[in-house]
């Protein structure tokens, strides 16, 4: 388990899988993402092999349409706070693989945060879009 949190900060902030945490407990737009799992915890769902009922993760990453393969990661939260990664699924063509030693947990980290900028954009740009189109209250100096 790789145990990597706000509460107990790496002094090494070049590891991916430090800044995955860190980003998935600070920023709701990638913390929107996750999805309780049973027993405890979190996943982050970038693929389902079934596909009914498939998370907004999911479903946004059907659309990115970019080689290679998708990861999922799971994530237990630590008694003193923040998330610890327990591990990666990674899928490629539909298959779930195992990791090899060709690719270690910052690789599969930096694979998940690419993905994840583009789900958390489909969100923020939202919200900005929202904003922009919302009717907008009259005031006194629109009535003249």
């Amino acid at each position: 388990m790789l145990t990597l949190t706000l509460a107990n900060p790496n002094p090494n902030p070049t590891l991916i899988a430090w800044q995955l945490c860190v980003i998935l407990e600070t920023n709701p737009f990638y913390a929107a993402s996750l999805t309780p799992r049973a027993g405890g915890g979190f996943e982050l769902i970038n693929y389902d092999p079934v596909g009914e009922d498939a998370t907004y993760s999911a479903r946004v990453m059907r659309t990115i349409g970019r080689n290679g393969p998708r990861v999922n990661v799971k994530f237990s939260v630590k008694p003193e706070g923040g998330l610890a990664i327990d591990g990666f699924d990674i899928f490629d063509k539909g298959v779930k693989v195992e990791p090899t030693a060709e690719h270690d947990d910052q690789y599969w980290a930096s694979a998940v945060l690419y993905d994840l900028f583009f789900v958390s954009q489909t969100l923020h740009a939202s919200i900005h879009i929202f904003h922009y189109v919302r009717p907008r209250p009259h005031t006194r100096h629109h009535l003249h």
